[in-house]
C-alpha cells in the first residue's frame, strides 16, 4: 500500500472513531423518555411478599424490599420526574440484592450476596441495551426501550 492509502485509511479510522464517541457521549435524548426497566430474578417467598414494604435501613438509607415482578416495567422516564433516589431490594438465589436509583445517573446493584461483585463493580447503567448481570443470585437488571402497545387483534405475520 502507498503511503497515500495508509493516510486515507487513518482519516477512515479517525472519522468513525469520533462518531462511536459522539453517540457514546451524547446519545439519542429522546431515548431517555422511552426506557422502561426489565429485572428478572427468581422466584421466592409468598405472594404477600410483592406488596413493597420497608426493609429497613442500609447505611443509614431507607430501603424498600420488593420483587423482580413489581419492578418490571418501570418508566425511567417517571422515576427521573420523582427527582429522587430510590432504593429496592430484592431476593436473589444467594440473598438479597440492593438496586439503587439516581436521578440523571441510572440504576446500580449497590450490595449482593455473591462471591465476585461484579454486579456491584459494573456501576450505573442508563441506556438502553445496558444490563448488569448477578449470575450467583440468578438476577438480571437491564434497560430497555419501551415497546408500543399492540391490539391483540393486530397481525405480525402471515404464512402460508
Amino acid at each position: 500500500m502507498s503511503r497515500h492509502d495508509w493516510i486515507l485509511l487513518a482519516g477512515i479510522v479517525f472519522a468513525a472513531a469520533i462518531g462511536f464517541a459522539f453517540q457514546a457521549f451524547f446519545g439519542n435524548p429522546s431515548e431517555d423518555q422511552m426506557l422502561v426497566l426489565h429485572l428478572t430474578a427468581p422466584a421466592y417467598g409468598s405472594a404477600e411478599a410483592s406488596a413493597p414494604e420497608d426493609a429497613g435501613v442500609f447505611r443509614g438509607i431507607k430501603v424498600e424490599r420488593t420483587t423482580a415482578e413489581a419492578l418490571e416495567g418501570i418508566s425511567i422516564a417517571d422515576l427521573e420526574s420523582g427527582g429522587e433516589e430510590r432504593y429496592w431490594q430484592i431476593q436473589g438465589a444467594n440473598g438479597p440484592l440492593t438496586l439503587h436509583f439516581a436521578p440523571g445517573q441510572g440504576i446500580e446493584i449497590i450490595e449482593a450476596q455473591c462471591p465476585d461483585q461484579i454486579c456491584v463493580r459494573t456501576g450505573f447503567i442508563r441506556k438502553a441495551g445496558q444490563s448488569i448481570v448477578c449470575v450467583p443470585n440468578e438476577v438480571m437488571v437491564a434497560l430497555q426501550t419501551a415497546e408500543p402497545t399492540k391490539d391483540k387483534g393486530d397481525v405480525d405475520a402471515i404464512l402460508q
